[in-house]
């Protein structure tokens, strides 16, 4: 195994070509600078230097061997720097779960931000999954943070969660609906009514945000992979639905309108969650990056 010191003083002495020199540089004497040397050609086994009472040259062997020791060097002053900025959290890999509703508003994007301006060499991917795989993986470490929605997902105590924002939700229904010219509707209006669902997973069969306002089981006569292709199927007939007004907006179809949804819980939140065991340097910068982004932004 190389002494870097030795290299350290090998490539001091090759520059200077002169043994006090060298030792003033290095803060150390002459003699403690001729033993160190003396010590590296006995390990490798031959002379790096020709020694005169006027001049100290590089042998052959001594040239070959000075582009490989300052690379060594280098390589371990990189090894060192990178080190230390994984402990002080400015490198790292963070990975975040994001539920389409993050996206659509821009929040995943001011989040994002917030990271990049906290820590702006970290690694940052984004994967969408549907809340309730989204707080799996981060239970299972697949991912570092999230941002969804928690309305009708049980959160283990594990995971913390920072509000991020609440939209108002509405009731997506066909322009000739009777309920269609009311101001305001409430969720027993729709108990006999058809659902159109957005399946997030098999384990969430898109019917969980009906059960927690409703406190009913919702008729369902159409599952769709993408909350966008609701108010399609909504003005075609197939039943009516319920959204966030900021999902509506970006998915109207001149078929079905919104109608607002009163209630004692009539709002969809988007939160960041994270495990609150997570204490890597790098993560807590992520997090409060974050925190930060969510904060600053304006969105809908």
């Amino acid at each position: 195994m190389p002494d870097l010191r030795h290299y350290r003083h090998f490539v001091t002495l090759a520059e200077e070509l002169h043994f006090g020199r060298a030792a003033t540089r290095l803060g150390i004497a002459q003699p403690a600078l001729s033993i160190q040397i003396r010590k590296l050609e006995d390990q490798l086994g031959g002379a790096l230097f020709r020694r005169t009472q006027r001049s100290v040259e590089l042998t052959e062997a001594g040239r070959m061997l000075l582009p490989q020791a300052r690379a060594l060097l280098e390589g371990a002053a990189r090894l060192e720097d990178r080190a230390r900025r994984a402990m002080t959290g400015e490198i790292g890999h963070v990975t975040i779960g994001y539920s389409s509703l993050a996206l659509l508003t821009g929040l995943l994007g001011a989040v994002v931000g917030g990271i990049r301006a906290a820590a702006p060499d970290l690694d940052i991917r984004v994967l969408e999954r549907d809340p309730v795989s989204l707080v799996e993986a981060l239970q299972e470490g697949r991912i570092q943070l999230g941002l969804t929605t928690t309305l009708g997902v049980p959160l283990p105590e594990t995971l913390g969660r920072t509000l991020c924002a609440t939209w108002g939700l509405e009731v997506v229904l066909p322009l000739a609906h009777p309920l269609a010219g009311r101001p305001m509707l409430e969720m027993a209006d729709l108990r006999a009514e058809t659902f159109i669902v957005y399946r997030h997973s098999v384990a969430d069969d898109g019917r969980t945000v009906i059960r927690k306002l409703g406190g009913f089981e919702p008729r369902a006569i159409q599952e769709v992979s993408s909350p966008m292709m609701v108010p399609a199927l909504v003005a075609a007939g197939f039943g009516v639905s319920i959204l966030p007004a900021p999902m509506l907006a970006r998915a109207r179809d001149p078929g079905a309108l919104g109608v607002p949804l009163a209630g004692p819980e009539p709002r969809m939140d988007c939160s960041l969650l994270a495990r609150e065991a997570a204490v890597e340097p790098f993560l807590a910068r992520a997090l409060q990056g974050a925190r930060d982004g969510a904060r600053n932004w304006a969105g809908p």
